[in-house]
Formats: structure tokens, C-alpha cells, sequence
């Protein structure tokens, strides 16, 4: 904990070894030591992996500045003040108590016992799995018995007796062996004036041990027994339960509220419950986390799920409304609400004791030993309930509240959502009633969607419309369907939902009120800390701190570890209480701060793969340390892709409302990202949005990339290539009018590489060439590889092989700077490629491999289904159909995936020519055909070649030689100038009547 927030330590893996390291506080826990607590088969990176995941807790712990993991010799120490563990506490205090008893303090000692146990909140170490947390976990575990054997053996010495019967019982329940407990609990039992219970503790150990080992009790139990007998142990002189309370009899009563009639849905969570109930074992079972925000019907499930297991409980029903968020009420406090309870079981008011702990102790006395069920409804918090939870094995506790109580232990957690869409209309439906209903079940689900299936708002809803009979749920829905609507509409008698939600936010401080304010302004469906506290102008540590308040609230929802979202009518309340408290500049303040940190986020991680035009400084207000560095422990991509959402809303509402270089700038920092899937669904909207921004801002840089953007967008996913051409002219048209070279040469290699889609590889090697020789003239490194590299595809397609091989040869010398991973694999795909073409099928496949593996380990998503298509064309060319066909369909998986319209047509054909190859003649028609038809509607002239070269063979092998060369023909007409699309068409009518084999004739193994 930090500040009394929770760390996020990581995953299980990282817990345990936080907990080695604690547990060996101020010792060196050796890497050996390490190894074996967190691995049963240690990976060969071992090591590595144990520096990782220091290096996550030292991240996850630089919130507690007294915290250190410090790297020695032997391992690694940790280091921070004794005082900051609880461990080290709970053995100090138990050391002091046995001090204090050794000197006949008992009182005092007691109190230290009682300090020390309240520091465990649940079993150590708890959900980590392995042999060294069990271990530790079970010397733990008896290190806390012993001290509970110790303070129950003192409050004996003091003469609590009756109030220890209670805890005793919960105690030899969890521990029914123990023979120390049963003999404490005979005392008691005896000492109360309850022998027979006492005699009968005996008989049940006894029972236990003949069964289960085969022994008899103890010779001190057994003599216990004796002096038992012999009423040696009945209740002394001045013995608390001596007192009037102890002759008060039981009163078993009914207190629970009525069950709602109709209730509905929740059967999930009923059985849920239920089977928590079937389960439990020896201690009082406590479902704290009936938990959920107002409305969602708590209560309603509680008091349900009372009544259906009444019967199990005979000895009484209790039900106490804590108030713990009630309007216009305060919280009823622990020492109230027991009065009330002890009121119920029989006692009268004057024997009620004034002392709250007298009345804890008087509780869980009256409730020693009675099957009881208590719902305790609308709790305020922790400290709210504990007083209240009996000690008995016997005992049900139902708890709801609207926070989570996550520090109570022993706790059975059950957090309510809304109700599912069915269930919401069948809950409609009974209390609107079914006649008017069944008429229109869609506006039914509609009415029940717009009540975001809260319960309470469904609820009123329906009554309003079942008591309004010439109403239709047309009429019902036009009443529902904006916010402002929603609000007034919402609210009948008592109920109103705006009024429950905001009670939740009456009790926020005033930092959390403000940022749940100011969050309906976010553009995105989810939301996380950094965006969170540039909107509210808060530090990092601080918006965390107020998100998980608000979560506790059950204001938000979390949906993924760290990332919120609100309820729909949780908005709504949130937008109501922003429109009476904060000013429109307030708000546009918020919103440009936000807009700032969207813009460094993105721009910090892709502006490292920008190329220009898309290079730029941005326009940002709120200076870059106040908005904090992005994650650094996060894949900045996968960071991207969970905001993907809000950065295109974000963008809308500054090319709506401003700043309009925001408008463009957070869509042009974004190009490597959207380039890395292939833009995604909105990208044309997206930067269409952000071209009309620049051109109303009179931004030439921002005109240009948006441009290019569009550009890009049409040529790679072959919407139009004629569009994409115009486009990349009229970018590079206006980079020369501004005098710009630096963007004519990206954007000349950008419609080279265009033209090379379309088969105009003239075209494209003289831009490239042309570019290639601006830019050693003009210096500019950072292109000159890629413009060699596009020199030599163009030459490869051309048939130029030699000339392309030089090219490529240049890529490693022509900077210098060693070259990147993906730069490797390019060079490596691009080589074997021009051997397959070349006829040296087994050098191409060398390369081709290594390039494969390069690419992976590059992450290049485009290259990878690349380098699969033309393996496909290799392996059917050295003979093994089985491996092409495997490759091949593994490059049209992923270039569908990415919607790679000329990887796909590639993939396409290279299984066409493998089907072939295996004479399923009529398979690889089909395949050829769909790429045929894929490749003309996308322009990419070479694979529309290469698909009627494909269908020639078909006709080739059916023996229509007549219109197999009238296709040859056809290719050959439509791709005069491209040597290498032809190669095989001219192979085939240069030899008239001969037969002759070219490279997609090859037939080998399947």
C-alpha cells in the first residue's frame, strides 16, 4: 500500500517473489534461493527472467520511498524499515505479550495480543501457488494460532469466559484436532455454567480421533474431563457470563423485509451465493461484495437470498440497515447496530452494556453455538461491519454496500453488474405487464438498454408505464431517449435514480468529485490513469488514487486491469452534476490539456518509425512533464490499439471545436501505428477530418501528410489506385512549391512503390533512380537505402536479375550505419526472390528462410505473409506440395487478416499453381479465378497476369492448347514493357507445338 492506495505489483510470479524478498527483509536472498521458490523447472532464460521481474517491483514499488531492492554479490537484499511490514510488527507484539504475561500483566498483554492479530487480514500468502508459498504460508499460518492460543489462554486467566465461547468455537472448527483449542474451549464452556456443552467438546474430539487416527485424547485433556465431571471448573467468582444476561432466554425472531414478488433474472449469482453457503466450512461466511453502484438491487438479491435459505438457520433472521449511503440519514454506527441486534435476540435494553467492546463481546456470546442468518444492508465500509460479525462456525452474514469491501477478511466477494438484456425485458415485462408488452418486444429491449439494465431505473420505468394506459412504448421511448429526458423521467415517489447515484458522490472527497465531473468529457469508451489526470490536471499518484476510489464506489467499472469505464446512467449523472458545477472554459480547459497528452503520447511513441511527411514537432501547450512520460513497460503499439477509439474521437472533436493543428496532428503522429495493420475501418474518415483541419488552419505540413495519408490509404488497400496516384502528385506537387525536398523524395519512393503494385516497374525504377541520385546529392541517409532497395525490385520485376542483385548488394555499404532487423529481412526476402525468379530455387529458399525468421523477429506483419507466399512458389518448385501448400495458406490467412490485397492475390496464385501441380485441376481453376478477380479490382497488374498465366495451365492440362495461348497472348498484350510477369507466357509460345516446362509447370510430391 501507498498513501492507502494498493500497488499493482503484477502477476503471480512477481508476488511470490516479492513476498521471498520481504519475508528475508534486511537479509540477502540468494538467486539460487530465488530460482527455486519461483520455478519447480527453471527456463533456460532464468536469469534474465529473475532481472525482469526485479525490475518490475522496483518499478511497481517507486511509490514507497523507504522501499529498495538492492543487487549484492550473492543476490538481492531488501530493504526498508522493519515497521512497514506487518509481520515484523505482529512478532514484535506477540514477543511483547509474552514479556507482559511473564510479569502478570495480563490485562496488557491481552491488548497486545489483540493489536497484533488485527494485522492479518486472511490467510498468508494467499493465491500463490507452489511449493514455497504453501510452505511458508502453513509456518505463518501456525506462528498466528499460536498467538490466538496464547490470548485465549489469558482471557481465560482474566475471566472472560462466556465471551470467549464464541471464538473458541470458530477456532475448533478451523482446527478440529487441536486438542490445546478444545481444551480451552471445555474451560470456557464449563466455566459458563455450560458443562454438558463442555462434556460434549470432549466426546466430539474423541469421536474425531478414533475415526480419523485411531487414538484417544490427550492425558491433560483427559484429566480436564475428570475435574469437569467432578465440577472442579464450574464458574468461579465474579466470572463474566455470571452476569443477568446469562439467564435472558434465546428469542428466535423473523426480521427479514419482504421478498419482492418479482423478482427476476439473477440466477448466476443465486447459485453463486448459494453455493458459497453449501461450502462453508467452520467460520461465519461473509459475502461482502454484494457490492455494485446504487440501483442495481443489492438489497433486493440479499433479502431473496435470505428467504430462500431461512429454513437452513432456525435460530433467527436479522436484518440491519446500516444507512451507510442513505439520503438525509447518517450511517447508523457499529455500537447502535448492535444494540439493535441484541435487542432482537432477547435482551433488554437495560442489560444492553454502554461499553462498545462489552457489547462485541455480549454479540458473539448470545451468538455462540445458534444457527442465524444476518443481513447487514448498506454498509458504509469496513469499520462499519466488523464489530458485527459473530465468531460462530453456524452463522450466515449477508453484507451490501456500494464499496468494495475488499479489507475484510474472510470475505466471499460477489460484485453485481447490470442486468443482461433478456433478463432486464422479463423484469419490464412482469411489472408493466404482458398485454400491452407483447406487442413490440423490441422497444421493450430498447427501453431496457436506455435504462442501462439498472434495475431501479427499469423499475420506474415500467410502473410509469404501466400506470399511463394509453400510452404506447413509442411514447414511453420518446421519453428516454436524450439525457436530459432520461433524468427528469427517472424519478417516481421516493425513487429517483439521479438522487441515489449522486449519494455515492456525496461522499467522495473533493479531488474524486471533480475528476467524476470532469470524465463524462472523455472522448473514449474506456479511460486510464495518465489520460485521466492531464484531463483533470492532477498528477499521476493522484488520479490513480481518485479512479480507485471511484471504482470502490462502484461509480466506474474497470473492464481490463487499469482501464475504466462508466455505466450509461452513471455518465448521465456525472454529466449533470459537470453542467452545475464547472464553467464551458473549465471544460475546454480540461479537454485541451487531454488533447495535449493524446497528442505527446502518440507522437512519443510512433514519431521513431515516421517518415516524412509525417515528421514533426507538435503543438503542444501543456509542457511534456507536466503530462508525465508514456508507460515505458508497455508495447507502445498495443497502447495505441487500446485507445485507438478515443484518439479518433479526440481528433473529431478538435476539428469540431479546435485546436485545429490537433486535428491533423494527432492523425498524422498516428500514421506508423495505423500503417502497422493497415489502417483500420476509420482511417479515411480520419485523415479526410484532418486534410479539411490543415486546409482551414492554412497548414501546408499538416495539408501535405494528410494528403499523403489518403494516398497511402488508397494505394495499400487498393481501394483506387488511380486516387492514390493523384493524390501522391498533388503532395509531392506542393512539397516542391514549398520547397521541401525532404518530403518530394518519401513521397517519389511512396508512388514508386505504387507503380510497382501496378506493374509499371519502367516508371517506378526511374522515380527511384531519380530520387536516389536527389538524395546522395542533398545528403539525406535516411532514405538512400530504401531508395536503392526500390531501384532493385524495379530491376527484379523488369527481369534486370544482375542489376537488381547489385542494388541489393549496395544496401549494406551505401550508408554508413549497420542495418536494422527489418532492414535484414528485406534484404533477405528481396535476394531470394530474385533467385526463384533467376531459376536458383534452392538459393532462393536459403534466403528466403532466414528471411522469414528475420521477419518474425522484426514483428513485420507485412513482410511475414510475403515471405510465406513466395516460400509457397519455391517448395512446389523443388517438389514438395505439401510444404507450398502449407506456406502458402499461411500467407492468405494473415494477408486477409491485415486486408493485403496483393499479398492475398500473391498467396492466391502460388495455391493455384501448387493445386496444379497436384492435378487438382478444378481446385486451382477456382483459386486462379478468385485471385483474377481480385487482382482486376485492385489494379495490381502483375497478379492479374500472373492469375491468366495460372488459368492457361489449367486449359494447358485439360489439353486445350488453343486457349491456353490465347491467354499467353492476353498476357503478354496487357504487360509488354514487364519482362518477368511475361516470362513464362513467352517461354510457352516461343515453342509452337513442343512442350515445354516453365517454373509453374513443376509437379512434385503431395
Amino acid at each position: 500500500m501507498a498513501d492507502g492506495r494498493r500497488l499493482n505489483i503484477g502477476g503471480r510470479r512477481q508476488h511470490k517473489l516479492l513476498a521471498l524478498l520481504l519475508l528475508n527483509l534486511g537479509a540477502t536472498t540468494s538467486l539460487e534461493r530465488i530460482i527455486d521458490a519461483l520455478w519447480e523447472e527453471p527456463p533456460r532464460s532464468v536469469k534474465q527472467q529473475v532481472h525482469n521481474a526485479i525490475g518490475g517491483l522496483r518499478r511497481a514499488l517507486a511509490p514507497l520511498p523507504d522501499a529498495e531492492i538492492v543487487r549484492v554479490n550473492a543476490g538481492y537484499l531488501m530493504c526498508a524499515p522493519e515497521n512497514a511490514l506487518d509481520l515484523h510488527v505482529f512478532r514484535e507484539r506477540v514477543s511483547m505479550a509474552r514479556i507482559l504475561e511473564a510479569r502478570d500483566d495480563l490485562g496488557e498483554a491481552v491488548r497486545t495480543l489483540h493489536a497484533a492479530l488485527e494485522l492479518w487480514r486472511g490467510p498468508m500468502l494467499e493465491g500463490l501457488d507452489g511449493p514455497y508459498p504453501r510452505g511458508t504460508a502453513g509456518q505463518l499460518g501456525e506462528e498466528r494460532l499460536s498467538a490466538e492460543e496464547l490470548l485465549m489462554t489469558l482471557r481465560l486467566r482474566l475471566g472472560e469466559s462466556g465471551s470467549l465461547v464464541s471464538d473458541l468455537i470458530r477456532l475448533t472448527g478451523e482446527h478440529p484436532l487441536r486438542e490445546s483449542l478444545r481444551a480451552s474451549l471445555m474451560l470456557a464452556l464449563s466455566r459458563s455454567g455450560r458443562q454438558a456443552e463442555a462434556l460434549a467438546v470432549y466426546e466430539d474430539l474423541r469421536g474425531h480421533l478414533a475415526t480419523e487416527l485411531g487414538a484417544d485424547p490427550g492425558s491433560h485433556l483427559r484429566e480436564l474431563h475428570t475435574r469437569i465431571l467432578r465440577g472442579e471448573e464450574s464458574p468461579h467468582p465474579g466470572e463474566e457470563p455470571a452476569g443477568a444476561t446469562a439467564d435472558v432466554p434465546w428469542r428466535v425472531g423473523s426480521f427479514l423485509p419482504r421478498d419482492v414478488q418479482e423478482f427476476t433474472g439473477r440466477s448466476v449469482e443465486v447459485t453463486k451465493l448459494r453455493e458459497s453457503v453449501a461450502g462453508s466450512a467452520s467460520s461465519a461466511l461473509v459475502i461482502s461484495a454484494i457490492d455494485g453502484m446504487g440501483g442495481l438491487g443489492k438489497t433486493t438479491l440479499a433479502v431473496h437470498l435470505a428467504h430462500l435459505l431461512a429454513e437452513e438457520f432456525p435460530d433467527g433472521h436479522y436484518f440491519q440497515d446500516l444507512q451507510g449511503f442513505s439520503l438525509g440519514r447518517a450511517p447508523v454506527s457499529p455500537e447502535q447496530a448492535l444494540e439493535d441486534l441484541l435487542r432482537e435476540t432477547g435482551i433488554p435494553a437495560e442489560l444492553v452494556p454502554s461499553e462498545p467492546t462489552a457489547r462485541e463481546r455480549l454479540w458473539r456470546t448470545r451468538m455462540a453455538g445458534r444457527r442465524a442468518l444476518i443481513v447487514l444492508d448498506n454498509a458504509r465500509d469496513e469499520a462499519q461491519v466488523r464489530p458485527l460479525i459473530p465468531g460462530s462456525p453456524s452463522i450466515l452474514v449477508l453484507i451490501t454496500s456500494r464499496r468494495r469491501l475488499t479489507a475484510l477478511e474472510g470475505t466471499v466477494p460477489l460484485s453485481l453488474d447490470v442486468l443482461p438484456t433478456a433478463d432486464a425485458a422479463e423484469l419490464f415485462v412482469r411489472i408493466a405487464g404482458a398485454t400491452r408488452t407483447a406487442q413490440d418486444p423490441a422497444a421493450v429491449r430498447r427501453v431496457v438498454e436506455l435504462c442501462g439494465g439498472l434495475p431501479l431505473a427499469i423499475r420506474i420505468a415500467a410502473a410509469r408505464f404501466r400506470d399511463r394506459e394509453s400510452w404506447t412504448m413509442a411514447d414511453l421511448l420518446s421519453r428516454l431517449k436524450t439525457r436530459r429526458q432520461r433524468v427528469r423521467f427517472l424519478n417516481i415517489g421516493d425513487r429517483d435514480v439521479m438522487a441515489v447515484l449522486k449519494l455515492s458522490y456525496d461522499y467522495l472527497p473533493e479531488a474524486a468529485k471533480r475528476m467524476f465531473r470532469l470524465l463524462p468529457l472523455y472522448p473514449g469508451p474506456t479511460f486510464a490513469a495518465p489520460s485521466v489526470a492531464a484531463l483533470c490536471g492532477m498528477h499521476m499518484d493522484e488520479a490513480e488514487t481518485c479512479l480507485d476510489l471511484l471504482f470502490q464506489h462502484s461509480l466506474l467499472l474497470e473492464r481490463a486491469p487499469g482501464r475504466y469505464a462508466f455505466h450509461d446512467l452513471v455518465r448521465d449523472c456525472a454529466t449533470a452534476l459537470l453542467e452545475e458545477h464547472d464553467s464551458v472554459e473549465t471544460q475546454r480547459t480540461a479537454l485541451h490539456r487531454l488533447l495535449d497528452q493524446l497528442l505527446h503520447l502518440t507522437h512519443t511513441l510512433c514519431q521513431p518509425k515516421a517518415v516524412e511527411p509525417f515528421v514533426f514537432t507538435p503543438d503542444i501547450t501543456h509542457t511534456v512533464e507536466d503530462l508525465g512520460p508514456p508507460p515505458a513497460d508497455l508495447d507502445g503499439y498495443n497502447l495505441l490499439a487500446v485507445d485507438h477509439e478515443t484518439l479518433v474521437v479526440a481528433s473529431r472533436y478538435a476539428a469540431d471545436n479546435g485546436p485545429l493543428t490537433h486535428a491533423w496532428q494527432i492523425p498524422c503522429a498516428m500514421m506508423p501505428y495505423l500503417r502497422s495493420f493497415n489502417y483500420g475501418s476509420d482511417a479515411e474518415g480520419l485523415y479526410t477530418r484532418a486534410l479539411a483541419a490543415a486546409r482551414t488552419a492554412g497548414n501546408r505540413h499538416g495539408e501535405v501528410a494528410s494528403i499523403a495519408a489518403l494516398a497511402c490509404i488508397a494505394r495499400d488497400r487498393g481501394m483506387s489506385p488511380e486516387l492514390a496516384e493523384s493524390l501522391f502528385s498533388e503532395a509531392v506537387e506542393i512539397s516542391a512549391a514549398e520547397d521541401r525536398p525532404d518530403w518530394s523524395i518519401q513521397l517519389s519512393i511512396e508512388l514508386g512503390v505504387l507503380r510497382l503494385y501496378l506493374g509499371r516497374a519502367e516508371e517506378a525504377y526511374r522515380l527511384f533512380s531519380d530520387s536516389l541520385a536527389q538524395a546522395l546529392e542533398l545528403g539525406r541517409t535516411r532514405e538512400l537505402r530504401i531508395l536503392a532497395n526500390g531501384c532493385g525490385v524495379a530491376c527484379r520485376d523488369l527481369g534486370r536479375f544482375d542489376e537488381a542483385l547489385e542494388y541489393f548488394d549496395q544496401l549494406r555499404s551505401i550508408v554508413d550505419a549497420p542495418m536494422t532487423l527489418k532492414g535484414e529481412a528485406v534484404l533477405l526476402f528481396n535476394v531470394g526472390f530474385s533467385y526463384q525468379l533467376m531459376g536458383r530455387t534452392s538459393d532462393a529458399a536459403l534466403k528466403l528462410e532466414r528471411a522469414l525468421l528475420a521477419s518474425e523477429e522484426a514483428r513485420d506483419d507485412e513482410l511475414i505473409p510475403t515471405v510465406h507466399a513466395v516460400l509457397s512458389e519455391v517448395h512446389r518448385s523443388l517438389g514438395d506440395n505439401g510444404l507450398a501448400l502449407q506456406h502458402g495458406r499461411d500467407a492468405l490467412d494473415r494477408a486477409r487478416r491485415m486486408k493485403l490485397s496483393e499479398i492475398e492475390c500473391m498467396a492466391l496464385n502460388a495455391l493455384g499453381e501448387t493445386h496444379l501441380a497436384t492435378e487438382a485441376v478444378k481446385v486451382a481453376e477456382t483459386v486462379f479465378t478468385e485471385a483474377l478477380k481480385l487482382a482486376r479490382s485492385r489494379g495490381l497488374n502483375p497478379q492479374v497476369a500472373r492469375a491468366i498465366e495460372g488459368l492457361a495451365h489449367v486449359d494447358r492440362a485439360r489439353g486445350d492448347h488453343f486457349a491456353a495461348r490465347r491467354r499467353w497472348l492476353q498476357v503478354i498484350a496487357d504487360h509488354p514493357g514487364e519482362r518477368a510477369s511475361v516470362t513464362a507466357a513467352r517461354r510457352h509460345l516461343d515453342a509452337g507445338e513442343e512442350t515445354v516446362h516453365c517454373q509453374r509447370c513443376v509437379r512434385g510430391r503431395s
